[in-house]
């Protein structure tokens, strides 16, 4: 047999089991981005859980979660969804005298109701200033990226503005951020979220200054975002890790004072908080030290196993995201064939708009992985 024949066989039966992989991992993602988009109200909101009674809860922290997931463009474009969904939350932004300590741009959670066919909205307190806008911010940032619309960002560049400024209201004099004005903790989990939202608004005040006439503002904004996000990348490691446990702190509190890790088995915030730096692109998931947390984590938890949570707890979906950033296949393929089988089609509580986002996310993330395998068993694509 040839040299060729050869590579042939080899080339088709990879390429075909890699195929199948990613035909199992888009099913799953045309599901859940489907329930999302079923689940988005006519005000363009994103709610917690569908309607039930004609009620819902919208937390943006959660819906801009979601709606980064709904841009992953494999079947379906739903970018215009995710567009109203931003401008919904652009056109709700707290003004000084509405938020809770006197800052502009801030986002609160919201009560709605369907009633006689109107839904009533009745916004109530934000759990977070830092995470929600940083993440918000990386969302539009997104939705610029995947669709090069200049006008969407000219039309809401004052309201995009006003979130900034909200996001460095949370800047604290040691480089991290703090959950809000009225809240002074600084956390590992918020932090590595804001770190990621600044490098996204860097972007994005980049791409604004491309199109907008505002360039003085918007360029003393990129200013004071490059000197932060720098600021923060170096005190994210120098106050929230430990070289002599080679853990995570949980956070700082109020008083500057370390809320140390504890142990493995309280899973929230300790355990987590060690893994969050690998989902938003604080540490890199081949590093050793995402490596060495990510083991100790499996040692404590057989989540593919859906075991690991307690009575009434979430399932946490966000693990096996980070199981696919750390290319642990066999185990994200366990988790997702069992949730496929006993969740997907029904999602009953705990499930939540954020949870399904990270199981979409998830199958991009493998779908992308397959590919690469594809294109090496078969870089010019001779038989695929």
């Amino acid at each position: 047999m040839s040299s060729f024949l050869v590579y042939k066989d080899y080339a088709v039966k990879h390429i075909n089991n890699y195929q199948e992989k990613i035909d199992f991992y888009l099913e799953i993602m045309d599901i859940e981005q489907e329930w999302l988009i079923n689940s988005q109200l006519d005000n363009g909101s994103l709610p917690f859980r569908p309607l039930s009674n004609n009620k819902a809860d919208i937390i943006p922290y959660f819906s801009t979660i979601s709606a980064m997931s709904l841009l992953h463009n494999r079947t379906n474009d739903y970018s215009n969804q995710v567009i109203k969904y931003v401008e919904w939350m652009l056109g709700r932004l707290n003004t000084k005298d509405e938020d809770y300590f006197d800052v502009d741009g801030t986002m609160s959670n919201f009560h709605v109701e369907l009633i006689n066919n109107k839904l009533v909205e009745i916004p109530f307190k934000y759990d977070s200033v830092d995470s929600y806008t940083a993440l918000f911010i990386a969302l539009v940032d997104k939705v610029y990226i995947n669709t090069n619309n200049s006008d969407f960002l000219l039309k809401n560049e004052t309201n995009i503005i006003r979130v900034i400024h909200a996001l460095l209201s949370t800047r604290n004099s040691n480089g991290l951020s703090y959950v809000s004005v009225g809240n002074k903790t600084q956390y590992t989990m918020d932090n590595v979220e804001v770190n990621y939202g600044l490098k996204s608004s860097v972007n994005l005040i980049n791409n604004l200054m491309k199109v907008s006439t505002n360039k003085d503002e918007l360029n003393d904004l990129r200013i004071q975002l490059e000197s932060w996000l720098v600021e923060n990348t170096k005190a994210i490691e120098t106050y929230l890790w430990s070289s002599e446990t080679n853990k995570f702190h949980v956070a700082l509190d109020t008083k500057d004072q370390v809320i140390e890790f504890k142990s493995w088995d309280i899973f929230y915030p300790d355990a987590i908080a060690q893994l969050y730096p690998v989902v938003f692109g604080y540490i890199e998931p081949s590093s050793p030290k995402a490596k060495e947390l990510y083991q100790l984590f499996n040692e404590e938890y057989d989540w593919e196993e859906f075991n690991f949570r307690n009575t009434g707890d979430f399932h946490w979906t966000v693990v096996v995201y980070i199981a696919a950033l750390m290319q642990d296949t066999q185990k994200v393929e366990q988790y997702l064939k069992y949730y496929s089988k006993n969740l997907i089609y029904s999602h009953p509580y705990p499930i939540y708009n954020a949870e399904v986002a990270w199981i979409i996310n998830t199958c991009e993330t493998m779908i992308e992985y397959y590919e690469k395998e594809m294109n090496q068993v078969d870089p010019l694509k001779i038989f695929h």
